[in-house]
């Protein structure tokens, strides 16, 4: 059964899932940004994320995505203007729309 979920408002806590549970695309598009930058401390979370992106096609090519410019902003070592990380914060949820 796949189930969708959220990250709490409040307390920062990740909801519990049981390992082996499936997480939908919605879902898995929500909590990128935060399982790239290893923000997600539950390791039943990280691994449903993990399978996920490395059976999804559109998921995965979206990561692929976000890790591509995270390693070329990297190799930049300059400050970003916040309306670039806004822009392409918008493209990455535009990849997700577009799937």
């Amino acid at each position: 059964m796949i189930r969708m979920y959220v990250r709490r408002m409040t307390g920062g806590r990740w909801p519990s899932i049981q390992p082996g549970e499936q997480l939908a695309c919605p879902e898995v598009a929500r909590l990128l940004q935060q399982f790239l930058d290893d923000e997600i401390d539950d390791p039943v979370v990280v691994e449903a994320l993990t399978v996920h992106v490395d059976e999804c096609g559109p998921c995965g090519y979206e990561a692929e995505t976000f890790r591509t410019i995270k390693a070329a902003l990297a190799a930049r070592r300059e400050p970003l203007e916040p309306e670039s990380v806004d822009r392409l914060r918008s493209f990455g949820s535009s990849l997700m729309r577009e799937s």
